[in-house]
């Protein structure tokens, strides 16, 4: 049985170059693809209702928000001076929440 012959000749081709950048870049779609297409059938899966979905992802979102308030309520002086101007566009109601 004769043995496969390889191709001498190079022409254009995929590069194979696959850096650290680029790998991060892939888990992180990865990641992030599965927590879109998912946690939400297995949400529903689990409660059986659209609006007790709705609402969690809801509550979620809340618990960010305000995480976030609180994470920039602790920066630098700069930053907090910039929340204090955010804090009465947001109105007075989200600044509680933070």
């Amino acid at each position: 049985m004769p043995a496969p012959q390889q191709s001498t000749t190079t022409g254009p081709g995929l590069v194979r170059d696959l850096g650290t950048m680029h790998a991060a870049s892939v888990v992180i779609g990865v990641v992030v693809g599965s927590g879109i297409f998912l946690v939400p059938a297995e949400m529903m899966k689990d409660t059986g209702s659209t609006h007790l979905v709705f609402l969690a992802w809801i509550v979620g979102g809340l618990f960010s928000f305000c995480g976030w308030r609180t994470g920039e309520s602790k920066a630098s002086p700069s930053v907090r001076s910039r929340l204090a101007r955010s804090g009465k566009a947001d109105g007075r109601l989200a600044g509680r929440l933070a």
